[in-house]
């Protein structure tokens, strides 16, 4: 059997911390699967209970979990949508692992199955893309994907995009890796929880959003390595409510350590993600007192100096002018 002719089951997570090496639990779970087409024929979302204190994420936190099923509880529907398919996620460096965490302390260890990444799938098929983030992509792809994450919207977005990706693909071989495997047959012991509460998203944080979700990726640093991507993508995520604290810390340095990026690298990548969201935000032409102590809070949490900010915004600021008067001159042209 080729791989077109075998299913994706595209797997988003939300979870305590950002990886299983660092006290990572899945806090909600959606699982999209997909037939060879693209086309769904399956899928799940739901709250899951980590077992573990969850600091409010994306609108989800120890509250909503408490009644939740755990992990174990779920694996009957999970390994339905997941079975014999192609598990795939925008970060299966991510995503994927934490899944297969989880497997495992469930009793149910699976040795490097068959997995796809819609990041690395997206650099094959679109070369040259300002960013590889999943919003920047669909943004570019006409895919709407909404402000409020959520596992479910997440799923929904990569499985949407996947199917755009394989569309664009023209039969070339897919970047797969690990080999088929089954999934355990286990009975479902309870049904999917849904989330209950969209979340509250206060100004602030709408405006790191915006900006965040905009922001270039191809700085010298971040565009050459897809494990530098997927620790942005997870810094991204950290940074949205302006605060970075020392249980994230942690987690993020641990996932960098997973992904072999010495602490030299994770310091370059933290200057230069700053610097183009710097730029991003200098875009409309104005940033305001408060936008720029918004930005200066993010900074500190990156652990650069008062005085490295003033340099990288200056310079930051020359570069969004001159994107714009190249903007207009290409306008003009046309």
């Amino acid at each position: 059997m080729s791989e077109r002719q075998q299913d994706f089951a595209v797997v988003n997570v939300l979870t305590t911390g950002f990886g299983p090496g660092s006290d990572g639990r899945i806090a909600e779970i959606a699982v999209v699967r997909l037939d060879p087409s693209g086309r769904e024929v399956g899928r799940l979302e739901s709250l899951i209970n980590p077992g573990t204190v969850a600091e409010d994420r994306a609108g989800v936190g120890s509250l909503d979990l408490k009644d939740a099923p755990d992990f174990g509880d779920l694996l009957g529907h999970v390994a339905r949508l997941c079975d014999d398919a192609v598990l795939t996620s925008h970060r299966d460096r991510y995503d994927v692992t934490v899944l297969l965490s989880e497997l495992a302390r469930a009793g149910f260890p699976l040795d490097d199955p068959q997995r796809l990444s819609t990041m690395r799938l997206a650099r094959d098929v679109l070369p040259g893309q300002a960013s590889y983030r999943l919003r920047a992509l669909c943004k570019s792809l006409g895919i709407e994907v909404p402000d409020d994450p959520s596992a479910g919207r997440d799923a929904e977005a990569t499985a949407r995009l996947l199917s755009k990706l394989l569309e664009r693909s023209g039969g070339r071989e897919l970047p797969l890796q690990g080999r088929r495997r089954s999934w355990p047959e286990v009975p479902a012991k309870r049904e999917a929880v849904p989330r209950k509460r969209e979340p509250v998203i206060p100004p602030e944080v709408a405006f790191l959003k915006k900006i965040l979700g905009n922001m270039p990726t191809r700085g010298a640093v971040m565009a050459t390595d897809e494990n530098a991507d997927v620790y942005l993508e997870l810094l991204g995520q950290a940074l949205e409510d302006r605060v970075l604290t020392d249980r994230e810390a942690l987690s993020l340095a641990a996932v960098a350590s997973d992904l072999d990026l010495s602490q030299e690298s994770v310091g370059l990548l933290h200057r230069e993600f700053w610097h183009q969201l710097c730029v991003s935000a200098w875009l409309d032409g104005v940033v305001t007192d408060e936008e720029r102590a918004m930005m200066r809070s993010a900074a500190e949490c990156l652990s650069i100096s008062r005085e490295e900010q003033v340099a990288i915004e200056d310079a930051a600021k020359a570069e969004a002018e001159d994107i714009d008067e190249f903007a207009e001159v290409d306008d003009d042209a046309n």
